[in-house]
Formats: structure tokens, C-alpha cells, sequence
């Protein structure tokens, strides 16, 4: 687990829906990067924000956490954030940290 192992891909979809995609580990040596994404990302107040994790190997509290910030900060402004792409395990995780209240989460 390396601050290298991250890439973050962003692009538009359906010409409104913006969708970060993280490639690789979001874990506590590079969540911070991720966040900075995000936040920059909502400081537009897009009406809707997918994170894709596809292609996330890996994703700690510290990811979790920054999934679930993010999702509580669309929907104070009113948007909507889906997390697509999920096991099943971290489906339970976002569960059990109520994250499927501030964001659509499917598989």
C-alpha cells in the first residue's frame, strides 16, 4: 500500500453526471488525494456524482471515509451520489456505516 498505487480518473457521463473513478488502493497513505478530488469536484455543486470502484483493488477506513464525506456533502447541497461498482463485502461495510444513507450504493 503505497501513495502510488492510486489513480483517479474523472469524466462526464449522460452529459450531467460526473464520475470519479479510482484506480488501484484507497487507503490511509493516499485517501487525501481522493478527498481533494472529491472536494474539488463538489465545490461545483453538481446535481449528481458517481464514484466508480470498478477498479479499486482496495479500500480501507480511510476510503470509506472519504465515500461517506462525500455523500453527506452532495446531499446538503442537494445532489445525489450513487457508489457503483462494490463487492458485496464493501456493500455490508458502507451498510454498517449507514454510508447507504447519504448514497445510492449498488454492486
Amino acid at each position: 500500500m503505497t501513495e502510488e498505487a492510486l489513480s483517479i480518473r474523472v469524466h462526464v457521463e449522460n452529459e450531467k453526471v460526473i464520475v470519479i473513478a479510482p484506480v488501484g488502493e484507497i487507503d490511509a497513505f493516499n485517501a487525501f488525494r481522493m478527498r481533494e478530488v472529491v472536494a474539488e469536484l463538489l465545490s461545483y455543486e453538481p446535481p449528481a456524482v458517481t464514484i466508480d470502484l470498478a477498479l479499486a483493488s482496495f479500500v480501507d477506513a480511510a476510503g470509506l471515509r472519504v465515500l461517506i464525506d462525500a455523500g453527506g456533502q452532495l446531499y446538503i447541497h442537494g445532489g445525489r451520489l450513487t457508489i457503483r461498482g462494490t463487492s458485496q463485502s464493501l456493500r455490508l461495510a458502507l451498510h454498517l456505516l449507514e454510508g447507504d444513507k447519504v448514497a445510492r450504493v449498488v454492486p
